[in-house]
């Protein structure tokens, strides 16, 4: 969501906001909360993917939102308009792709009353408020107390995953405090 889709020239020490330097350079009405870095691990050749808050990153450029680019990253800016689950459904494919039995896929989904249900990439230390945030949040008239979760949870004994199903009380945990595993 900027106004020039462009491809730059890394350099060493090059960061977020030498690529976006303000909101003059993104379109009306962007989401300033929710960006993503898709990032490829050199290690594994893997595709990991960041989560960073644009607005911050302009606000402070020494905050950690302000991340350090490495050369092939891409950044993806999303509208506050468009149903941004579609605009990663490309990125969770991807994630999808590279899973295997003993390693699934990095990505984790929210259904319910939020304005952008879908399936989204998983984050490092993603958190359910995260997961919230790039729904777009919940809709007024939800219940914001009660939480379910579909887990898939490794059992060593038996030499699978099993479905197990948690539920959460944000009156007594924080949706911050909730940290998300693959395929939640």
């Amino acid at each position: 969501h900027v106004k020039r889709e462009n491809i730059f020239q890394w350099y060493k020490g090059m960061r977020l906001t030498d690529v976006i330097s303000s909101v003059n350079d993104l379109l009306p009405r962007p989401d300033l909360s929710y960006a993503l870095i898709v990032r490829e691990r050199p290690e594994d050749l893997s595709t990991g993917v960041i989560r960073i808050n644009l607005r911050r990153a302009m606000e402070n450029r020494k905050s950690q939102d302000n991340a350090l680019l490495k050369p092939d990253d891409e950044l993806m800016i999303f509208n506050l308009d468009q149903p941004r689950s579609e605009q990663v459904e490309g990125l969770v494919e991807s994630l999808e792709k590279q899973s295997s039995f003993m390693s699934p896929s990095q990505v984790v989904s929210i259904t319910g009353n939020v304005r952008f249900p879908g399936r989204y990439p998983l984050t490092q230390d993603m958190t359910l408020l995260e997961l919230f945030n790039a729904a777009y949040d919940v809709l007024g008239d939800s219940d914001v107390n009660y939480v379910a979760c579909q887990r898939q949870v490794y059992d060593a004994e038996k030499g699978h995953y099993k479905l197990v199903f948690e539920s959460f009380d944000l009156t007594v945990t924080s949706p911050e405090n909730i940290r998300l595993n693959s395929l939640d």
